[in-house]
């Protein structure tokens, strides 16, 4: 996929998924064989956490992430994410962390004419429910309740329906020659 993946034209990538499906893992194979500028909702919900002194917990970056969505709408955060980057003109995009349908759109309008692709990560609910114990210590009760918040349901159902491809993320090798296979596609 490397060779290939070089030679498309400046597209993006906009990443979705439960946590701990491997988002993060697609992101650093993918940057490893284009230059990619990753963009991510996470890591800016996250500065705000730390400018204002919280701490960096989940239940606390989904009420951030409420709170800025309340004030600015899909719409504006979009904006203000985007904005947070140096994104050059002809750069290819990664946007990580997309959990809103309506998000789908407002990425779509903001990064035009470019080509956006919504990439659904899945994974074994096993899997992942102990990637998460082992990376971030949460009991299955906790991590029923993030996963009962309205942006984690939102994700694995509307997000899940308009993501362009969905791939298992149970093998790397598989995961990324049908990520190829997708992008040759688009780009015949």
């Amino acid at each position: 996929m490397e060779s290939r993946c070089k030679n498309y034209p400046p597209f993006c990538l906009g990443l979705a998924g439960p946590i701990g499906s491997g988002k993060s893992t697609i992101i650093s194979i993918l940057q490893r064989m284009r230059s990619f500028n990753v963009v991510g909702f996470g890591d800016y919900v996250t500065g705000i956490a730390k400018d204002r002194k919280l701490p960096i917990e989940r239940a606390v970056l989904q009420s951030i992430t409420e709170e800025v969505i309340s004030s600015l709408g899909h719409r504006g955060f979009v904006s203000r994410v985007l904005a947070s980057h140096n994104i050059e003109p002809g750069q290819s995009v990664i946007v990580d962390g997309i959990r809103f349908q309506d998000t789908i759109g407002a990425v779509r309008d903001e990064l035009a004419p470019m080509p956006f692709f919504v990439l659904y990560v899945s994974l074994d609910e096993e899997v992942r429910l102990t990637r998460l114990k082992l990376r971030d210590g949460v009991d299955d009760i906790a991590q029923k309740e993030f996963d009962n918040h309205f942006s984690e349901v939102e994700v694995q159902s509307l997000v899940r329906d308009e993501s362009d491809l969905i791939v298992s993320n149970t093998s790397r090798a598989k995961t990324f020659d049908e990520i190829d296979r997708f992008l040759r596609v688009q780009f015949s």
